[in-house]
């Protein structure tokens, strides 16, 4: 964030958003900036002048930065377009701020929430059914068993989908977890003393797991149907097993022809973001860098 005084009031703070979105850790982080990251993106908050930032990523300032943060939050800009899951990673970056050092980030961060929160209410409510959920439940429906690996926030948006239906196991790490009456909680070092299972079943990767972690839970399985790896390209290393998996690339690219069918949506969308982040540049009558009204 970059702070600059009105010439009208000389009293006045006039807050400047100003971010550099990138690739993860691809550049360095300017002393005391705010960073987000996701695995397919980062986002560092400036909090001084933006002209004197080193990166080779251009600096997005005021309603670009807004609209730039409107269209990750909404989920426009993830492969799965509409989801929900990059909007609960950005309340939790913002829960974790020291409201003391990055109040007024926190404040910026709650106009986008509400912002975003209302965009998704008009324009992309239909688009819900297509959340990692929804996909892994159609993937799953010949199966009696299903085995997610993970107990972050991957696995808590799949689970409502597929314990309805399925026998559940969820494999972690924590032994003091607490377990859930509709899952079987087992833990990921007792992979080879876990009793095998013989009902058809499906594993879901929802955690950042090596293939050799991840053969070993898939062995317990003796009627193993499937893998659907949900793991990012820069974790998916091959998967040593006898049975098809179904990659990231492979889920994104099977909904591709629903992502054609949602574009009115997604362009409607996108026209509101625009009408909201000039709204947010129109805040103030004399802008902190001095430039025109671009929104105009």
């Amino acid at each position: 964030m970059t702070f600059r005084k009105n010439p009208l009031d000389t009293m006045a703070i006039v807050m400047a958003l100003a971010i550099l979105h990138r690739a993860p850790r691809t550049g360095e982080v300017p002393e005391g900036a705010a960073v987000w990251r996701t695995c397919l993106r980062e986002v560092v908050f400036l909090n001084h002048a933006p002209d004197s930032v080193n990166a080779t990523t251009p600096v997005e300032l005021e309603d670009t930065a807004y609209g730039q943060l409107l269209e990750i939050i909404c989920g426009l800009q993830s492969p799965l377009a509409g989801e929900t899951q990059v909007q609960g990673q950005f309340k939790t970056f913002l829960a974790g701020l020291d409201k003391n050092v990055h109040g007024e980030l926190k404040r910026v961060g709650q106009r986008l929430l509400a912002d975003a929160g209302e965009i998704r209410d008009r324009h992309l409510r239909s688009l819900g059914a297509r959340s990692y959920g929804s996909i892994v439940r159609r993937r799953t429906a010949d199966a009696a068993r299903v085995a997610i690996i993970g107990t972050g926030a991957l696995a808590d948006e799949i689970l409502p989908f597929v314990t309805a239906d399925h026998a559940v196991d969820q494999w972690g790490r924590r032994p003091e977890r607490i377990h859930d009456a509709a899952v079987t909680y087992r833990l990921l070092a007792d992979a080879d003393q876990a009793p095998l299972l013989q009902e058809p079943a499906v594993l879901i990767v929802a955690a950042p797991l090596s293939s050799e972690e991840i053969a070993r839970v898939a062995a317990q399985y003796t009627t193993l149907l499937r893998i659907i790896d949900l793991r990012s390209v820069a974790d998916a290393t091959p998967i040593p097993a006898a049975v098809p998996i179904v990659t990231l690339d492979d889920v994104f690219t099977d909904e591709s022809d629903a992502r054609a069918h949602s574009a009115t949506h997604i362009d409607a969308a996108r026209a509101e973001i625009v009408r909201r982040s000039c709204a947010y540049a129109k805040r103030e009558e004399l802008h902190p860098f001095g430039w025109e009204d671009l929104c105009a």
